[in-house]
């Protein structure tokens, strides 16, 4: 897996903010798979990042998140980013796809929501006043409403 992969969402996040932001400073191309960068946090302080994109748990960075510990924080996300910016791009683009799609999907329960209730609405029109008592009744005995509000 990569570094991507092996990231958590927030990391991402705050990685790819880190990289818009210009908090990266400074990379060095070690190899064609290592690099070592300096990325800046929100308090100015400055964090050394070793990348490495074989082995990306191998990648440190001396931030309180990941010092000593084998986790991709959001320094060596950044660092990822300036390094391959068309990554960065595909990151915004995915999460934005997602926001279309949750936002149509969101669109889409609205319109059946009010199919519904014009469907009930009918339906409740039709009844007499005897039966739609009668359904009020079921409905009550039936709910948590009977259970939490009689007694």
């Amino acid at each position: 897996m990569g570094l991507k992969e092996l990231s958590s969402y927030r990391s991402l996040w705050k990685g790819y903010n880190y990289y818009i932001q210009g908090n990266v400073l400074e990379i060095e191309k070690v190899n064609n798979q290592e690099f070592n960068a300096k990325v800046r946090n929100d308090k100015d302080k400055i964090y050394n990042i070793h990348l490495d994109l074989n082995h990306p748990r191998k990648s440190t960075c001396n931030c309180p998140h990941a010092d000593g510990r084998r986790v991709i924080c959001k320094h060596m996300v950044s660092s990822y980013f300036a390094i391959f910016p068309e990554e960065a791009r595909e990151y915004i683009e995915e999460i934005e796809r997602y926001e279309r799609e949750e936002e149509e999907r969101f669109q889409q329960s609205l319109i059946m929501r009010e199919e519904r209730i014009k469907d009930i609405e009918k339906y409740v029109n039709k009844l007499t006043k005897k039966e739609l008592k009668e359904k009020l009744m079921e409905y009550i005995i039936d709910s948590e409403f009977f259970d939490d509000e009689l007694y």
